[in-house]
């Protein structure tokens, strides 16, 4: 990802949209700023994650829905972040605080814009490209809340880290399952995607 950055003046930007508002607000801040965007209203789930997978953007901004607080954009975003390296912002109206918690963390998201931010909006997305910004940072301490100490300390292994417990290859193997059973993640596989492409 570092190296990636580096190699780039700016990031690619995929923007999922349910509102013409929403739209008008994203071309007039990034088009001001010659951000590389791609404006977009899907039809499906299934349209949206084709059309990220194709693009390969480096941040998408996923606009959630009104009527529910946004939590029904919870299995897509989840599924944009499994299916592609982008990190994942998500636009809401809601003031629901647990609304927006529980969505931010269970589409393992790196932040949460709401509309009257949308003029810093251009600042956020690189930050939030180029490194940690405190959104994320507290995002991922929220998901790894639920985790014991010696689970994550598996995590950390799962990751790279080295490997120095002294615990036996069963335990380590219940903690590994216990890890994906409260992270909603299926395998080492998207737990490391996930994490490796925050």
């Amino acid at each position: 990802m570092e190296q990636k950055n580096r190699q780039k003046s700016s990031p690619r930007v995929l923007t999922l949209y349910r509102t013409h508002e929403l739209r008008e607000n994203i071309s007039s801040v990034l088009g001001q700023n010659d951000t590389s965007y791609l404006a977009y209203s899907p039809s499906s789930p299934r349209d949206i994650c084709e059309l990220s997978v194709k693009q390969a953007p480096d941040i998408i901004l996923l606009e959630t829905d009104t009527e529910d607080n946004g939590l029904s954009v919870i299995p897509t975003g989840r599924q944009l972040r499994l299916h592609t390296c982008a990190q994942l912002l998500l636009v809401s109206r809601s003031r629901d605080r647990t609304a927006v918690i529980q969505a931010g963390t269970q589409t393992f998201a790196s932040g949460c814009v709401f509309p009257g931010q949308m003029p810093y909006l251009h600042d956020f997305i690189r930050d939030t490209w180029l490194g940690d910004t405190p959104q994320k940072i507290l995002i991922r301490e929220l998901i790894l809340s639920s985790l014991t100490q010696a689970e994550r300390k598996v995590l950390e292994i799962l990751l790279g880290a080295p490997n120095d417990l002294l615990s036996s290859p069963k335990t380590i193997a219940n903690q590994k399952t216990s890890i994906f059973h409260k992270l909603g993640l299926k395998n080492f596989q998207e737990v490391r995607h996930i994490f490796r492409n925050y």
